[in-house]
């Protein structure tokens, strides 16, 4: 799905994409692609690295904090997973 959004972002020049839609369109073609909440936020997070990284879009604060948020709900998953296996 990173490749695609990027693919439509950076080639197509598309700049009104659905990342719901992709995600459906995506799963008709491979069952089982991006199936959790996880695996959605981390395509945006992967995308926003790829974006800035080409200079498609600036490192803002917005950006930034989805990054931070992203860190956050990442380690509290795997406190959570730590606790569960315990």
């Amino acid at each position: 799905m990173v490749e695609m959004v990027c693919h439509r972002l950076l080639v197509k020049n598309e700049m009104e994409i659905r990342m719901p839609q992709i995600a459906i369109d995506l799963r008709h073609q491979r069952m089982g692609s991006v199936q959790t909440d996880i695996q959605y936020i981390f395509v945006y997070r992967c995308v926003l690295e790829i974006l800035v990284g080409e200079n498609a879009l600036p490192k803002s604060p917005e950006v930034t904090k989805f990054i931070e948020s992203y860190e956050s709900l990442i380690d509290r998953k795997k406190k959570d997973l730590k606790k569960k296996q315990k």
